[in-house]
């Protein structure tokens, strides 16, 4: 039984991430005046909801306010998305290259 309702608070966990992602997606793509394809939100949140939540929220919203540089499409690619997340994550961690901190975390997020 514990396990069942640990598992069940998990999963309410991990809907409320997958919201919080496709929202901070939506409001991103809404300021670099994107359109967004069908599949978009489900699986590009999906792919994000491994990384930490704070980070994913932030790199979203630094993407989203960042002008757009010639030739750059209006919605990144889920690379991008994800350089910017260590990004993130190396400023947090205090490093200046990004790639020290694409490190995985021992025992989860």
């Amino acid at each position: 039984m514990e396990n069942q309702e640990k598992s069940i608070t998990t999963s309410k966990c991990s809907a409320i991430h997958l919201g919080k992602i496709k929202c901070a997606l939506t409001e991103m793509a809404c300021y670099r005046q994107a359109t967004i394809p069908e599949n978009f939100l489900p699986l590009f949140s999906k792919a994000l909801s491994s990384e930490p939540l704070d980070e994913v929220l932030a790199a979203l919203e630094c993407l989203g306010k960042r002008p757009r540089q010639q030739g750059e499409f209006a919605l990144p690619d889920l690379g991008t998305i994800l350089v910017e997340v260590r990004r993130v994550r190396a400023a947090k961690m205090g490093f200046s290259n990004p790639e020290m901190a694409n490190v995985s975390f021992v025992g989860g997020k």
